[in-house]
């Protein structure tokens, strides 16, 4: 669960940028928000384990199932943080067990199958509908979506614990005219990611900050100095945990070409 404050990270940019008198003068509060919403995506997209869930989702009638949208009244966070929100779910990383009725019962684990067996051994199996999940079937080709066997009766409520990748959840824009997220405000929004990923959030941050300016000599250094930051982090990171390093050299949501902003 991440402590870091939505208005502490823009403070800290803006504070770096000299922009404080008063704050968001040059770089709006809406800029900086935007991106600190890219620099989470942009961390998930290379480190997929920096937003791994495992909650209680509430699966749909029949045998397929899909995480793109989550409802919020179809989660049960497994960290006991209520869900207010839909989530956006990228990979399914395993489907754990049935979790009753209520999404608070544990019940049977859930086996991944191959499909070609299932296939084989059931050829209608898909049809085949059950209160209690036995197996599932995944293929990463679709990895935002899955099969379940038995499939689910449009009549009742079957709940499972799923292990996957979601997208961070988006800060909100401040509204126009309102400043939300001030340094001397009271706002307690924290970031989505943890807290140990709010450095690389402001590397990026400054980075796009200073690409508002890259035509100016001194911020194209400055930029670069953020860029080389942030893509050393998430390449030792990655290289880390997953033994690959991406070779991440610019940000890849970047709207002036390096090459461009570094003259």
């Amino acid at each position: 669960m991440a402590q870091v404050l939505v208005k502490d990270v823009l403070s800290q940019v803006s504070v770096s940028l000299g922009d404080m008198n008063p704050q968001f003068t040059r770089w709006t509060e809406s800029e900086l928000v935007g991106w600190l919403n890219e620099a989470q995506r942009v961390i998930v997209k290379y480190l997929p384990f920096a937003n791994v869930r495992l909650d209680a989702v509430k699966l749909q009638p029949g045998s397929r199932q899909s995480i793109r949208a989550l409802a919020a009244d179809a989660v049960k966070s497994g960290d006991g943080i209520p869900v207010t929100s839909p989530i956006t779910g990228t990979v399914v990383q395993g489907v754990v067990r049935n979790m009753g009725a209520d999404g608070e019962t544990a019940g049977r684990v859930i086996r991944l199958v191959e499909r070609d067996l299932l296939d084989m051994s059931d050829p209608l199996w898909t049809t085949r509908y059950g209160e209690s999940i036995t197996q599932y079937v995944y293929d990463p080709r679709q990895p935002q979506v899955f099969y379940v066997t038995p499939a689910v009766p449009k009549d009742k409520q079957v709940w499972v614990e799923l292990d996957y990748v979601a997208d961070p959840e988006l800060i909100a824009a401040p509204e126009e005219g309102k400043t939300l997220y001030a340094a001397t405000g009271t706002d307690s929004t924290t970031i989505s990611l943890g807290d140990k990923y709010s450095d690389d959030i402001v590397n990026y941050m400054m980075a796009r900050s200073y690409m508002k300016d890259a035509e100016i000599t001194a911020n194209a250094s400055l930029m670069a100095t953020h860029v080389n930051l942030f893509t050393a982090s998430i390449n030792a990171q990655s290289l880390t945990v997953l033994g690959i390093n991406p070779n991440l050299k610019t940000l890849p949501l970047a709207m002036t070409p390096s090459a461009q902003a570094s003259k």
